[in-house]
């Protein structure tokens, strides 16, 4: 008995080890403040809020209608175009996502990039 628990305390050290880190001295907070500040990842900064509510809109009115039951779509709105990508069930459904992207286009050109595949499986009990 007191082998098996002389083994599972080795294990759980050797596995736990680099969790550890190296020691420093100082303490957790000394090494914080030797760090250089890290530079955030790249983030667009100049979002357009008009542009995102637009997809958002879109999106929503999208999620409303029946048509759209089983369809994976995204919205992307920029200065002067709209880009709808995805896949749906059938070919109404595509025209009636277009149909919706075009009223909310605000004069941008819609972009179809919407796939149309009957076989998509929407998932289990919904046969």
């Amino acid at each position: 008995m007191a082998s098996c628990r002389h083994k599972i305390a080795l294990l759980l050290a050797f596995n736990l080890a680099p969790f550890r880190g190296p020691a420093q001295p100082g303490g957790p907070a000394a090494s914080q403040a030797q760090r250089p500040a890290e530079t955030p990842p790249y983030v667009d900064q100049q979002t357009n809020p008009d542009e995102r509510k637009l997809e958002q809109d879109i999106m929503s009115d999208l999620r409303k209608d029946p048509q759209m039951a089983y369809s994976r779509l995204t919205v992307q709105v920029g200065d002067t175009e709209v880009i709808i990508t995805g896949i749906v069930l059938t070919d109404t459904a595509r025209d009636h996502a277009l149909q919706i992207a075009t009223q909310h286009a605000q004069g941008r050109k819609v972009t179809n990039r919407i796939r149309v595949n009957p076989n998509l499986n929407p998932g289990p009990g919904f046969e």
